[in-house]
């Protein structure tokens, strides 16, 4: 007989967006990791000097303002990458400095 069971059809393709989300998320947890190594505290603030290849400055430069509210940044430089390779967004060059109310 019929059990009545229902099938499940699963779209697994990433999509653009999704990469960048999960970037994104890669991303907040390298500077939350480093806030920790600092002993910072989530009151605070901190200036981030980022140096990285077009895909890492174009997602940055996208999500500032959740980049200032999750990981309590109060304003971002980018710099262009003065390395002939390619800086891909594990490899970062993150500067930080410290703004302690």
């Amino acid at each position: 007989g019929e059990s009545g069971g229902v099938s499940v059809a699963l779209d697994i393709m990433l999509t653009e967006e999704l990469k960048h989300e999960g970037m994104l998320r890669d991303f907040l947890r390298n500077i939350q990791e480093k806030r920790k190594k600092l002993n910072l505290v989530p009151s605070d603030k901190i200036t981030l000097t980022i140096s990285g290849d077009k895909a890492l400055t174009d997602l940055v430069t996208k999500n500032k303002e959740e980049l200032g509210k999750l990981a309590n940044v109060a304003s971002i430089t980018l710099l262009e990458s003065d390395s002939a390779e390619t800086i891909t967004l594990l490899d970062a060059i993150l500067r930080y400095e410290v703004l302690r109310v």
